[in-house]
């Protein structure tokens, strides 16, 4: 099958969206399938080892302020029409609501190839319009954000979820296309197990306690780091030899480590 990804993250911008698609596409490739990615223009020289055997088309983009490396692609329909239909895709899976999304989705109704959309990240949240909005009205940009998204969800063919949690809130919100869970991919090759004595010396290391957290991902607003700073605060209260690794970057680091020090949480 050739399959057609038009995705909004794209190393060096790490994030799970990225990684999910990395490992889809190289997945795919095995399996046989022609993979075609489009993708914002990053500021690298070399396309990651894993799409070596994917057809990539990188195009114009900008830098935008979310986060560090995430660049926004410039739109034309016009273009992506010509790319997927020279790659004669048959199916088309489009990562967000963006402009480049809007792009693959009027592409997809003019050559009449089915179109999935995957619901990544909760655009309608109030803590990720709070961390876009410069009018600060975010109620209003709420019912703005849902009516928008509405329009393209249900003019895809189907909606993908990360959760069954997800899908739930966008039925409530009358998103009435099929709704389909597809957890989020990661390669498990990647990782391997330690051993015990391996964990301990990683911990001391670390500085960490008997009992182990983890929290891996963007340090953004919208991630809720608040809410896991005050449920972590009830966990040390009970079971006082734990510690919650954090491993990530991102503008809301310094608040974090304000809300630590608040909390008393330096030592856990």
């Amino acid at each position: 099958m050739r399959i057609a990804l038009v995705v909004d993250t794209f190393p060096p911008h790490i994030t799970g969206v990225t990684t999910h698609y990395l490992t889809m596409a190289s997945e795919l490739v095995k399996r046989g399938h022609k993979v075609m990615i489009i993708a914002p223009k990053p500021n690298l020289t070399e396309i990651p080892p894993e799409l070596k055997k994917c057809k990539v088309i990188l195009i114009p983009s900008i830098p935008i302020g979310v986060a560090k490396n995430m660049r926004l692609g410039t739109p034309s329909t016009l273009r992506t029409l010509i790319r997927l239909a020279k790659f004669k895709a048959e199916i088309i899976e489009v990562c967000s609501p963006s402009l480049l999304g809007i792009d693959a989705l009027i592409a997809s109704k003019i050559l009449e190839t089915p179109c999935i959309s995957y619901f990544f990240t909760m655009l309608t949240s109030k803590e990720f319009l709070q961390l876009i909005s410069i009018i600060g009205k975010t109620k209003a940009l709420q019912k703005a954000s849902w009516l928008y998204n509405r329009w393209f969800y249900n003019s895809s063919d189907a909606i993908f979820v990360p959760t069954k949690g997800v899908g739930k809130i966008l039925s409530k919100n009358r998103i009435t296309k099929k709704i389909i869970v597809a957890p989020v991919f990661t390669d498990l090759k990647e990782s391997k197990n330690i051993s015990e004595s391996q964990k301990d010396v990683l911990k001391k290391k670390l500085g960490l306690k008997k009992n182990v957290a983890l929290y891996l991902g963007r340090l953004s607003k919208e991630k809720n780091l608040d809410t896991l700073m005050e449920i972590w605060k009830k966990v040390v209260d009970k079971l006082p030899d734990s510690s919650l690794l954090i491993i990530g970057d991102g503008k809301y680091k310094k608040d974090l480590i304000k809300k630590v020090h608040l909390l008393n949480l330096d030592k856990h």
